[in-house]
């Protein structure tokens, strides 16, 4: 485990079978443990020093400072993945992809000669478009599970994934320009982890359906 130049955002690779192991990386924030940590960290907003003791610097130092149950949700999410054998589990795609376009590309110019000339660039962009929504769809299914995964390692992981997830709502909030929605909201329809009210959704259900009693 290594703290990552990540703000906010975990990783995770490599698998537990395999000779040199798996690692995680935190992010920054989990080396902050109280306010001056965070005074002291150089952060900044649009390129501009952080007033800390203005209302929006409180509200940041509130956002990025973790709790424990917070740091525990996050570092089980990233174990999940390891555990779930994730990092391999998008290796076949990847190369299923790229065979399937390999063979498609031989094949289809004998039935439609002219997609040799004008048609190849349209075939190849179909190809890479119909990967990328797959990839995309099983990355944000994973992240559902992982999530799913160390918010049933105890009631307390649960309770500080909704923590997590609230703050990340409000800190998107405050970071996110309103100009830049729509190409945010563009880049979130490629990415691999769901928007974060849908993750908040599944886990506050996941809380109060779940018997905690063993717990």
């Amino acid at each position: 485990m290594f703290p990552s130049g990540s703000l906010r955002a975990g990783v995770s690779g490599g698998c537990a079978l395999w000779p040199n192991g798996a690692v995680v990386g935190v992010p920054r924030t989990f080396l902050f443990r109280n306010r001056n940590d965070i005074e002291r960290s150089g952060l900044r907003l649009q390129n501009e020093d952080i007033d800390w003791n203005s209302e929006i610097g409180q509200k940041l130092a509130h956002l990025l400072l973790p709790s424990t149950q917070e740091m525990n949700f996050r570092i089980a999410h990233e174990l999940a993945h390891i555990e779930l054998f994730d990092p391999l589990v998008k290796v076949p795609l990847a190369s299923a992809a790229l065979v399937a376009s390999y063979h498609i590309a031989l094949v289809a110019p004998r039935f439609l000669p002219r997609l040799v000339i004008t048609g190849f660039p349209l075939l190849f962009g179909a190809g890479l478009f119909v990967y990328l929504q797959l990839s995309s769809a099983l990355g944000r299914w994973m992240e559902l599970r992982a999530d799913r995964w160390a918010a049933l390692c105890k009631k307390s992981y649960t309770e500080g994934g909704i923590d997590f997830m609230r703050k990340s709502i409000e800190l998107e909030s405050i970071l996110q320009p309103s100009t830049q929605i729509s190409i945010s909201q563009l880049i979130s329809s490629l990415s691999h982890h769901p928007d974060h009210q849908e993750r908040l959704d599944r886990l506050e259900k996941l809380l109060s359906i779940t018997n905690w009693d063993y717990n």
